[in-house]
């Protein structure tokens, strides 16, 4: 089974190219990971790049947002490989997506909240 489903932030707009009568649609998406600390509140955030295609009704629908977007990306692993200047192999793994949407993320709330991600009294996020 190769099933991908991840919410991320567009890093860049998407671009289109056709490709055999067909059109790609690529762009690259960040999503943060909270690792909390030992005690629960202290922790670390870490971010992980993917570079992602789309072809069809997912590349249409990816080919109009932007850089703004929260996106899900519903798709399957792909390796891609390649030989460098010097004919050694390189390769990198995408996301085909199947379906991309963009998403509305909520605040946290309740007990769920990052340091640093707490609304103050006048409902304001501190940065």
């Amino acid at each position: 089974m190769n099933d991908v489903k991840i919410i991320g932030n567009m890093t860049r707009d998407p671009e289109s190219k056709e490709v055999g009568g067909s059109t790609l649609v690529t762009f690259s998406i960040a999503v943060n990971e909270w690792t909390p600390g030992k005690d629960g509140r202290e922790g670390r955030e870490s971010v992980s790049y993917f570079d992602v295609e789309a072809w069809g009704k997912a590349g249409d629908a990816a080919f109009n947002l932007d850089r703004k977007f929260a996106v899900l990306v519903d798709g399957a692993l792909k390796q891609q490989s390649w030989p460098n200047k010097e004919g050694k192999k390189q390769s990198k793994v995408i996301i085909k997506a199947f379906k991309v949407a963009s998403v509305v993320r909520s605040r946290p709330s309740g007990n769920n909240q990052q340091p640093g991600n707490t609304p103050t009294e006048d409902g304001d996020i501190p940065f």
